[in-house]
């Protein structure tokens, strides 16, 4: 999950009737480049499992090497004793998470998707 500290990752609309276009009560304060930081968690309807702090871009090897391989297995040591085949590991599809190396590796942890 991306978190902005200030400002918006989307777009905010306005309505306004002619003439209002310059009423400080009729305009949102932006930011060019928001602060941000980007955080991958996991969890389970009975437990919460490790979190990370993304730093920079995260691209598969990254996500592999310092989310999947250090927190998604440890969280899975912890909250399903090691057991890959009884969990479902639910993601979106961004491109680290679709990366065929990811895949594989998924496929190797037998970790269902």
């Amino acid at each position: 999950s991306k978190i902005s500290i200030f400002g918006s990752n989307g777009i905010n609309y306005v309505r306004r009737r002619p003439g209002e276009d310059l009423l400080p009560e009729c305009t949102l304060v932006t930011m060019k480049h928001p602060i941000s930081v980007m955080v991958w968690g996991c969890m389970t309807r009975n437990a919460v499992g490790r979190t990370h702090i993304v730093d920079g871009i995260l691209n598969a090897k990254k996500y592999q090497e310092n989310i999947l391989d250090t927190k998604l297995l440890t969280s899975i040591d912890d909250l399903f004793e090691g057991k890959t085949e009884t969990c479902v590991f639910q993601q979106d599809s961004a491109t680290c998470h679709t990366a065929q190396t990811v895949k594989n590796w998924r496929k190797a942890k037998r970790i269902s998707v």
